[in-house]
């Protein structure tokens, strides 16, 4: 069992995205797979299993839509280039120009996972020290100190 938070993190896309998916595309596939606890919705395995299942099929749909315009595109130049020879080599030159972005690409999306897992990371970090905090004025509190560097509400009034 996953939240739904767990699962979006998981796959990389939105909680919105999932909630979408489930209330839309996969209502009836996912009868029975979802359960909510305290507010909390939480998915099964089979759940989880078909979200990522539809997903896949999604992701190969544009991949493919995406070689199709890519076969007609280089069908195209084809017939150009065997109609003006200077057209070929130009061709080559840009498809150099676009293997060198695709490697530029790559290379950012890989940085911006990075930097996306350094955000995370420094967000646990934030958490455990807001954690401490609350956990020391807890204690002060419980032993009715006053707050460290802030004087009482009647010193401030009478200023002594």
């Amino acid at each position: 069992m996953k939240t739904i938070r767990v699962l979006s993190e998981s796959l990389g896309i939105s909680k919105e995205a999932i909630y979408k998916k489930m209330k839309q595309q996969l209502k009836t596939e996912l009868e029975g797979h979802i359960i909510k606890v305290n507010n909390v919705t939480h998915i099964d395995d089979i759940g989880e299993q078909i979200i990522i299942n539809s997903l896949n099929r999604e992701r190969q749909e544009v991949i493919q839509d995406m070689m199709n315009v890519e076969d007609t595109n280089d069908h195209k130049i084809a017939v150009l280039a065997e109609e003006q020879p200077h057209v070929k080599e130009y061709v080559h030159i840009l498809q150099e120009q676009i293997k060198t972005k695709d490697i530029q690409l790559a290379m950012q999306n890989n940085h911006i996972t990075q930097l996306i897992n350094q955000v995370g990371n420094h967000q646990l970090l934030l958490r455990g020290e807001q954690y401490k905090d609350i956990v020391s004025l807890q204690s002060q509190w419980a032993r009715k100190e006053p707050v460290a560097g802030k004087p009482s509400l009647w010193k401030r009034i009478f200023k002594k």
